[in-house]
């Protein structure tokens, strides 16, 4: 595969993770949202029983490790659901995966936040017609 998709979302505390939630009782043992609670409390989740037995006991990924596992192994690309902008894209520059990566925001005005933070990194915007393309090119800077 040349690519990974991976959900970006945030603890209470700020940590990264890899989670398509933001609901924990879905994959995990915990309740709530990932929001709601603390990295702490996050890291004692089994994320892997919902799965199979085999897989109990498996953490829900952080973004920082994850990422250094993956470098040079795969490209990333980032569906950020809710992240600090400034940490996520200190982690890309100090790993090295600016060209390895690109981004999508759920939010629209974390895409433009995102475009005045950082004018280098790919920014992937959805578009179905020439219009929509115009638009998120001249909107957004969107390279993708």
């Amino acid at each position: 595969m040349d690519y990974v998709e991976i959900d970006v979302m945030t603890s209470k505390d700020g940590v990264l993770y890899v989670f398509h939630g933001p609901a924990l009782e879905k994959t995990t043992d915990g309740t709530g949202s990932i929001f709601e609670r603390a990295a702490a409390e996050l890291d004692q989740l089994d994320a892997g029983s919902w799965f199979g037995p085999q897989f109990t006991g498996e953490r829900i990924p952080r973004l920082e490790p994850f990422l250094r596992w993956i470098k040079g192994k795969a490209k990333v690309f980032l569906d950020v659901k809710l992240a600090d902008l400034d940490q996520l894209v200190f982690l890309i520059h100090d790993i090295g995966l600016e060209d390895d990566c690109f981004f999508w925001f759920e939010f629209d005005w974390m895409a433009r936040c995102f475009r005045r933070l950082t004018p280098d990194l790919s920014l992937k915007m959805n578009a179905e017609t020439v219009a929509e393309v115009i638009k998120a090119e001249k909107a957004y800077q969107a390279n993708i």
